[in-house]
């Protein structure tokens, strides 16, 4: 079931920066680095708890992976991806869940009818 969240910025883009920048300050890299074609496993994590949260907040995961430098085809492995590591992972659970709702409270948002 999709509950639609109300009192979301308009433009996605400021929506994603504010969930690459908390990202960033809970994994300690640099934005940049996220960005990068590196595929050290501390920015691989990073990169997944982003497109989590990114598509939590309704944000297509085409336009998720497309916003840290990756090419659209790697939503289908990143939905894998994130999938298993929530289903093994319970700190990957923990830390999307605190972007999520850090996110959630700077934007002043709320669930329901919009």
């Amino acid at each position: 079931m999709n509950i639609p969240i109300k009192n979301l910025p308009e433009n996605t883009e400021e929506l994603m920066q504010y969930i690459l920048e908390r990202v960033c300050a809970l994994t300690g890299n640099a934005s940049s680095a996220i960005k990068s074609a590196s595929r050290k496993w501390s920015l691989m994590y990073a990169r997944y708890i982003f497109f989590d949260v990114a598509t939590q907040f309704h944000i297509k995961p085409s336009v998720a992976v497309n916003y840290i430098g990756r090419n659209r085809t790697l939503m289908y492995p990143y939905k894998r991806a994130v999938s298993d590591l929530r289903d093994v992972n319970a700190q990957f659970r923990v830390d999307c869940n605190m972007v999520y709702e850090s996110t959630f409270d700077h934007f002043d948002c709320d669930y329901g009818r919009t």
